[in-house]
């Protein structure tokens, strides 16, 4: 797709409606994987509650460990493949502005106003604190969820310089059908696992890099993962997974969640309580998490690629709704869970319950507030 001109990237745009249904799946996601947090699945979460006891805390921590796995490397795939026809489309200074508009104002706003929103529901308002005094704490400062938004930025600014110092050669590359292979995949997998083992001896999970709040231990995957997204949207990659392949790489998925991931657990002692050994180190636990992790993510994303593509490439009015409004529902679910959460505490009842029954209405409100927002004057030209 080199230099396709703007009709013709329309085009491209327009038949992927099953990209626009995946976003939707993916910040269901991403709530639900917050919302486990909440109830005592291992994690930094921004308010906690009672957590579930053993063994349904086993099922959420497997949950959040598989989406882990996939999700948010998903959206940087996504994003690099928009990321490029989108330069393409518009050249570099309109998309740049663009960027600006898109990225850097959501994530001040984010700092400066959901992040002490959150913080104020959280923990302020039973401190008797009001959101300014919260918004002027130094408690309530950093990007929260935000922080992919300025991973993507950095990834952004990066591929624009290079671009433009590799635009000639880049013209002058023959474009091939490329056929991914079942072998592709777990040899690539196989090595961002040993990568994200050598990254996890320095950052183990969990563990932040000063002011910019990544968690390292995952960027071993969500940066070759977004060159790949800007080599699909150059070459047609994503029309090298058929259906067979998906349905595969399913069942590699579905073996590894069910079968590998509590043979893994029990054998490496987790069940005592004790998974540091799995967060990093030289442990054989952090390359066995590794491995299982980069190849359980990488089958997952095949399998929904694959799928997706064929039997789910449609919209109506709602999904179209929704698919709009998931940038401002990843945005906006922070406070909105946590407030459901904080509604919630009170009650007499088991925390399962409460995981279980408010989970859906966490998800409806996060959306209902998403498709709020962007109804707001100007709120489209941000999110």
């Amino acid at each position: 797709m080199g230099n396709t001109g703007e009709g013709s990237v329309r085009t491209t745009v327009s038949r992927m409606a099953y990209v626009d249904n995946l976003r939707i799946l993916l910040s269901c996601l991403v709530i639900l994987f917050h919302w486990g947090m909440t109830y005592g699945v291992p994690g930094g979460w921004a308010y906690a509650d009672e957590p579930v006891e053993f063994p349904w805390l086993y099922f959420m921590t497997l949950h959040n460990a598989t989406c882990q796995s996939f999700f948010m490397g998903m959206f940087f795939l996504i994003t690099a493949y928009f990321t490029h026809l989108s330069l393409e489309r518009k050249g570099r200074e309109r998309f740049l502005k663009d960027r600006f508009m898109r990225l850097g104002v959501p994530l001040l706003v984010y700092g400066r106003l959901v992040t002490p929103l959150t913080s104020w529901i959280a923990w302020g308002r039973a401190e008797g604190l009001s959101y300014l005094d919260v918004a002027l704490s130094l408690r309530a400062g950093g990007f929260g969820v935000m922080w992919f938004v300025e991973a993507v930025i950095y990834f952004t600014a990066i591929y624009v310089v290079v671009r433009a110092f590799t635009e000639r050669l880049r013209d002058n590359v023959a474009h091939r059908p490329f056929v991914l292979k079942d072998w592709h995949v777990f040899a690539y997998a196989g090595a961002v696992g040993i990568a994200a083992f050598c990254m996890r001896l320095v950052w183990p999970v969990g563990r932040g890099i000063g002011v910019l709040g990544f968690n390292m231990a995952h960027f071993a995957q969500y940066i070759p993962i977004f060159a790949i997204g800007i080599l699909a949207a150059n070459n047609k990659l994503e029309d090298a997974i058929g259906l067979a392949q998906a349905k595969r790489f399913f069942l590699v998925a579905l073996g590894f969640v069910v079968l590998l991931f509590p043979a893994m657990f029990v054998a490496g002692g987790a069940l005592s309580g004790d998974v540091e050994p799995f967060l990093g180190g030289w442990h054989w636990q952090s390359f066995a998490y590794c491995l299982w992790e980069q190849i359980t993510g990488h089958a997952i994303m095949v399998f929904l690629l694959g799928w997706a593509r064929k039997c789910l490439n449609g919209q109506n009015a709602v999904t179209r709704e929704l698919s709009g409004a998931a940038y401002a529902t990843y945005i906006f679910h922070p406070p909105v869970i946590v407030a459901v959460a904080v509604i919630a505490t009170p009650w007499a009842i088991p925390p399962l319950l409460k995981y279980a029954g408010l989970a859906p209405v966490a998800v409806a409100l996060s959306f209902a507030a998403g498709v709020l927002i962007r109804r707001l004057p100007f709120a489209r030209r941000f999110v």
